[in-house]
């Protein structure tokens, strides 16, 4: 029974491992991957640290030494890469965002919406 277990926890760590690399490769470009590449990296190493002690449980040395592994990396993913706190990021002046997602129909409101932006950015480069 606790084989059976570890076997299942195994085969959904590595599934969530190989849709979280899918997602980093593939990003958002279709609808099904999008979800993909909004899988946080902290909470799937999470994850797997409880795994990788079922592992330990069922006596499987090789799957909880890989699944360990990963776990570094996705933690070194997540530290060095995803959030690069030695970037060495001085700020330089205003930061100024500017959004706009029209996935989906909307005519009329598109055109206001991108007058009002032109008229925004209009106004911001008259005040620099």
């Amino acid at each position: 029974m606790r084989g059976r277990i570890a076997t299942v926890v195994a085969a959904t760590s590595w599934l969530l491992v190989a849709g979280w690399m899918a997602g980093r490769l593939l990003s958002d470009q279709w609808g099904w991957s999008q979800w993909l590449a909004w899988m946080p990296t902290l909470i799937l190493a999470a994850l797997l640290l409880p795994a990788t002690g079922v592992q330990i449980a069922a006596g499987r040395r090789i799957g909880a030494a890989l699944l360990a592994v990963v776990t570094l990396l996705l933690a070194g993913w997540f530290m060095l890469i995803e959030n690069r706190p030695f970037g060495g990021i001085e700020p330089r002046g205003d930061l100024r965002l500017v959004a706009w997602t029209m996935s989906h129909s909307k005519e009329r409101a598109a055109q206001h919406a991108l007058a009002l932006l032109y008229r925004h950015l209009i106004d911001a480069r008259s005040k620099a």
